[in-house]
């Protein structure tokens, strides 16, 4: 088993799916699940499968993940958010092999390679810590985009290349983009800089030029500020100008962020925010004051 450990947007699931290529089971489909998105109490059903009348509603006998994934591999996305009646079950898979779908009478055996992935410290919560350590045979942590600055230009190139349209290249982008989009912290990492690299195209498209500034909401817009100042503080006129651009950072990075209960926002806030950030869940979460699972269970 593999677990992948990394920000949202850092390409999990593309390590993921590079792993099960690489493998000898590529010629089976890759299954995946996103944790944070089952339900609660039907999450032992959608894993494991359940027989006819398991539970109240179950007319037919159902297929678990883990048997859809006989002989592949099954990616578990978003594992931290597992529920905590689920984590004995998945400890006893990877221990044994086994699991019972609900109200079988005989185990099943699987054969499924398991390859999880989280951006929460697995470590320092409550999650099963039995767990933690068999879903660690081999770790691959991945960086986020800000340490790794080399790889910017070349996900650029990649991102426009997927992206062509026989009137758009490389040479098109102003410099000031490109020295931006460098320079950034990226908090969205790979999946922002796609989505931001689109509207460039689009605008370049429309015969607009291209302002990074302009193509990132507000809360995020201050990376782009604060490396403008880290190149003050890097090679200031002077010793004033250099503390004061040491403190506009230091400030910008301090400001709290109010967190909201989940039934104090409508589905209309819902939508807005998903609208309002080019439905993207990990910014519309931070809009609305909440985490990213809570936002996947008001989706």
């Amino acid at each position: 088993s593999v677990l992948l450990l990394g920000e949202t947007g850092t390409g999990k699931e593309v390590a993921a799916r590079g792993i099960h290529q690489l493998s000898k089971r590529a010629n089976h489909r890759m299954v995946s699940v996103n944790m944070a998105a089952l339900n609660e109490s039907l999450a032992a059903a959608d894993l494991f499968g359940a027989m006819k009348g398991a539970y109240t509603g179950a007319q037919n006998a159902r297929t678990g993940f883990f048997s859809f994934s006989e002989g592949s591999t099954l990616f578990l996305d978003e594992i931290g958010n597992t529920p905590n009646n689920i984590q004995p079950m998945l400890l006893r898979v990877l221990e044994t092999g086994e699991y019972r779908p609900l109200g079988a009478t005989r185990d099943n055996k699987s054969s499924a390679r398991l390859i999880t992935a989280t951006d929460q410290d697995l470590y320092h919560s409550s999650f099963n810590h039995a767990l933690v350590r068999r879903l660690e045979s081999f770790i691959i942590r991945i960086p986020p985009l800000r340490a790794r600055r080399e790889d910017i230009g070349l996900l650029m190139i990649h991102l426009l290349r997927q992206n062509e349209s026989g009137t758009i290249n490389a040479s098109h982008l102003p410099s000031s983009f490109i020295d931006d989009a460098l320079n950034y912290d990226w908090p969205g990492n790979i999946r922002q800089l796609g989505n931001v690299f689109k509207r460039a195209i689009l605008a370049l498209q429309m015969g607009e030029t291209p302002v990074l500034a302009n193509m990132i909401e507000t809360p995020k817009l201050q990376s782009v500020e604060n490396a403008a100042q880290l190149r003050k503080i890097q090679s200031p006129q002077n010793i004033e100008e250099a503390l004061a651009a040491a403190s506009k950072i230091a400030a910008s990075d301090t400001t709290p962020i109010e967190r909201k209960k989940l039934r104090d926002l409508s589905e209309t806030d819902v939508v807005n925010a998903m609208e309002k950030h080019a439905w993207t869940i990990q910014y519309a979460a931070e809009d609305l004051g909440i985490s990213r699972p809570s936002m996947y269970k008001l989706i």
